[in-house]
Parts: C-alpha cells; sequence; structure tokens
C-alpha cells in the first residue's frame, strides 16, 4: 500500500528557510492580498509555526487525497479498505473447526504425501509351490527336460508338514521322447538307432518303472502325496471314476498292477512310476490319448535285434503290454482330473499354469538331466554280445558306467586298434561315434548301427 505518513515530511519537503523575495506591504492594494499571503505561507520557513487550524486540516485532506490516487494507481487496497478486511478475519466464523479435526487432517496429509504407494508383490512359482494347500500346476511348455525339471523341482519343494496338506497334481505334455527308469539300461530297453535317425532324445527320470514314450497326444500327470498315504493304485482309481463319470459308462479299468487299462480289450493306456523320499510321494504316469502309436512301437522295437543283440545285466526289464489311445482330446483330460482332484478336497484348489522356465534351479535340473553321464552313465555295469552272422565274428563288450572298458572277440586282427587304445588307457564312451572308428574293415559300420547308429 502506498502512503504518505505524516504532515510534518511533507511541509519538509516543501518549505525552505526564507522567502525569496522580499515582501511589501502595499496599502491598498487589496486584489493581490490573497495571491501574496498564499506564497507567504507556501514559503514559509521551518522555523515558522503554522498556527492555522483549517490550513492544517486542508493539507492533511489533500494529503489523504494524493494517497488515495496513488492507491487507485497502483491498484492498492486503502488503509481504511485494509482495515475493514482485518476486521472482518478478526470476526468469529459461524461454523469454527475444532482444533483436532485440524490436527487430523494435516496429520493425513502428511501421511498421504510420505507414504509410498503399497504394491502388489506377484507370488513366484516357488512362493505357489511352498504354500501348504492343495494346488494343480498345469506346464505351458513341450520341452520334456524342463517339464521333468519342473515335476522334480515342484516334488523338491513342496512342503511336509502334519498333518499333511499340500498335495499337488501336475500336468504336462511334451513333443516326442522316451523316458527310462532311473535303473534300466537304455541300450537295452529303446531302438537307439531308430531313435537317433529321427531326432527323439532319451531321458533318464528319477523314479523307478519301465520305459514310456511320449508325443503330444499323450498327457503326463504326477500325483504327489505323503509318505504316509502312498498308494501305488489310489490316484490311478480317481482318474478311472473320473473319466468314466464322463463317458457315462465304464470306459477304463484298473489290473491287478495298478495300470489303467481299457475295460473291454484290456489294453494298457497308462504306465505308472512311484517315488517315495523324504516324507513324500509321488505316483506319475502318461496317458495315451491320441498318440503315434506306431512310432512308439519303432522306438521301443527289440524283436529286430534277436539273434544279434544279447545283454547281460541287472538293470530292470521293462513289461511290454499292448496299448491304445483313450480317444479324449488332452485338454478335456486334464479338466476331468482337475475337477476330480479339486472334491478331494473341502479347501479351494487353485489352478497354477507353470511358464516360469528361466527358474535357475529348475534349469539347473534340466541341465543335469541332459548330461550323458546321467542319461547312459549312470547305466549299471553290463556286456553286450553281437553276433555277425555274415563273417562269424562273435564279439563281447564290457561296459561300466556308460565306458567301454574291455571286450572278447573271436577275430582280434580286426580290433587290434581298439585294442591299443584302451591299453593306452583312453576313455571311450559307449558310443560308436567315439569307437568304432578303431575297428578294421567293414564290420566298424555294422557295429555301429547296432549300437546306436551315431558314427
Amino acid at each position: 500500500m502506498l502512503r504518505i505518513n505524516t504532515l510534518s515530511s511533507v511541509i519538509r519537503r516543501y518549505s525552505i528557510r526564507s522567502i525569496p523575495f522580499t515582501k511589501e506591504d502595499l496599502k491598498g492594494d487589496d486584489k493581490y492580498k490573497d495571491l501574496n499571503d498564499h506564497y507567504s505561507d507556501l514559503f514559509t520557513s521551518e522555523e515558522t509555526q503554522v498556527s492555522s487550524k483549517s490550513k492544517e486540516n486542508s493539507l492533511s485532506d489533500d494529503i489523504a487525497e494524493i494517497n488515495a490516487e496513488l492507491n487507485e494507481l497502483y491498484g492498492v487496497e486503502s488503509p481504511i479498505e485494509v482495515q475493514n478486511v482485518e476486521q472482518r478475519e478478526q470476526k468469529p466464523q459461524e461454523f469454527p473447526i475444532k482444533e483436532q479435526d485440524i490436527h487430523h487432517d494435516i496429520q493425513q496429509d502428511i501421511q498421504q504425501d510420505t507414504q509410498p504407494i503399497p504394491t502388489l508383490k506377484k507370488e513366484s512359482l516357488l512362493d505357489k509351490i511352498k504354500s501348504n494347500t492343495p494346488k494343480i500346476f498345469i506346464s505351458k511348455s513341450n520341452n520334456p527336460f524342463l517339464n521333468l525339471a519342473m515335476e522334480d523341482y515342484i516334488f523338491q519343494n513342496t512342503p511336509v508338514t502334519n498333518p499333511f496338506k499340500a498335495q499337488r497334481l501336475i500336468f504336462y505334455t511334451n513333443t516326442p521322447c522316451v523316458v527310462i527308469g532311473k535303473s534300466q539300461n537304455p541300450w537295452r530297453e529303446t531302438n537307439l538307432p531308430y531313435l537317433n535317425s529321427v531326432g527323439i532324445p532319451v531321458l533318464r527320470r528319477n523314479s523307478g518303472g519301465g520305459t514310456v514314450v511320449h508325443d503330444l497326444g499323450n498327457v503326463n500327470y504326477s500325483f504327489i502325496n505323503s509318505k504316509e498315504s502312498f498308494s501305488r493304485t489310489f490316484f490311478g482309481s480317481v482318474i478311472v471314476k473320473a473319466v468314466n463319470k464322463r463317458y457315462g459308462f465304464e470306459k477304463l479299468a484298473q489290473n491287478e498292477r495298478g495300470d489303467i487299462i481299457m475295460a473291454l480289450d484290456k489294453k494298457k493306456i497308462s504306465g505308472s512310476a512311484f517315488k517315495v523320499t523324504r516324507g513324500k510321494s509321488y505316483h506319475h504316469g502318461t496317458m495315451l490319448l491320441n498318440s503315434d502309436l506306431a512310432n512308439l512301437k519303432q522306438a521301443l522295437n527289440k524283436r529286430q535285434r534277436t539273434g544279434i543283440m544279447e545283454f547281460e545285466c541287472r538293470s530292470v526289464d521293462s513289461v511290454p503290454s499292448p496299448v491304445d489311445n483313450l480317444g479324449l482330446p488332452n485338454h478335456d483330460f486334464i479338466e476331468v482330473v482337475s475337477k476330480a482332484f479339486q472334491k478331494m478336497y473341502e479347501t479351494p484348489v487353485e489352478i497354477v499354469e507353470v511358464d516360469e522356465f528361466h527358474n535357475e534351479e529348475i534349469l539347473k535340473i534340466a541341465e543335469n538331466l541332459k548330461d550323458w553321464k546321467w542319461r547312459f552313465g549312470s547305466t549299471g555295469s553290463f556286456k553286450l554280445k553281437l553276433n555277425h552272422q555274415e563273417s562269424g565274428t562273435l564279439i563281447e563288450f564290457h561296459v561300466e558306467k556308460g565306458i567301454l572298458k574291455d571286450f572278447k572277440t573271436n577275430k582280434e586282427s580286426d580290433f587290434e586298434f581298439l585294442r591299443e587304445q584302451l591299453t593306452r588307457g583312453l576313455e571311450l564312451k559307449f558310443k560308436s561315434d567315439e569307437f568304432v572308428r578303431f575297428i578294421k574293415g567293414d564290420l566298424y559300420e555294422w557295429i555301429g548301427n547296432q549300437i546306436d547308429g551315431t558314427h
């Protein structure tokens, strides 16, 4: 606000100590009297006392008028207006705000400004596996190594409590592969030359049982429960009842070994394997729905080697059985069995779709499953006898943990170079591309084709 504060300051600004001209008494000339008096008053020195009350009031009015004009020019409120505003501000409000309300609002504003915005943490696969409630896991991958690794990862991390509450049901479908049991011999159980020719891998699982063939027309399931509740037949019966209910008649049955078979012709449609350890157990199996049965047969065909190849070993043998397809679409089978599993428990059962395959532990397990030392090198000691009828050559290979240790033959001259390598201590895997090149003549190719066809 612009304001001239005192009258004396104005007087001091415009007054001088003496009048700049001599004042004469112009007697009788009254027409100049008012003008002379005006200038006389205007230039009166500081020592000159202004005693006229009317003049002081007049000057105050002039100052007030100047102040008003300045305020109007600069858009500033006058002292009177400011005083009125101050009086209004001091006037009590009709609806006073309570002190505690003000304090609450301030605290709330502070909290809103300083507290971080909460975010929901997405549950990881491990979080879901470790939860102590029943769950269903469905893999989104078709990679057999990743799926077997996922199955093992879930089994390892499923919590054990008393009573056991963390039952698991796992589903996965693989691209074509052959899976042997933990204690089986791949050279004996599979047709390795055929598998290598079409690029079908051999996997070794951590559970026992026989050899099975997987493809996209086959759904694999795994039921995890407590060690105390382990049963070779329980979950198979759950599947049989659920599928029969879906068809409305007795489509499936179980045989004396617990295998799931077609009720009418007794053909096997599901092979099972089991594992019990560390307070937990699992029963996993295949379900032939729309598999390539011709490929399955070729992958396990041993008849072509009859009279040519003979094994001496203590590995577990598969039990051959005639097989068939159920004919149900994959998703229908998963839905039917999932609903049966959910009805077994009083609590809601979450379905988890697994696509978290960048998990380091799963990848590590998968790499171990791919390792030749696990797939072939963990095979127990065995002898393989070959009979080349055309040349009359007989040879017997001695293999330990997948490594060729020794051999016997009636044609030593054809194998002298190979003998030399073994005598020198060269470690040769029992793979045809590693050792048959040390055999002379055309016999090396025939031997390579009988073993695995990789030469």
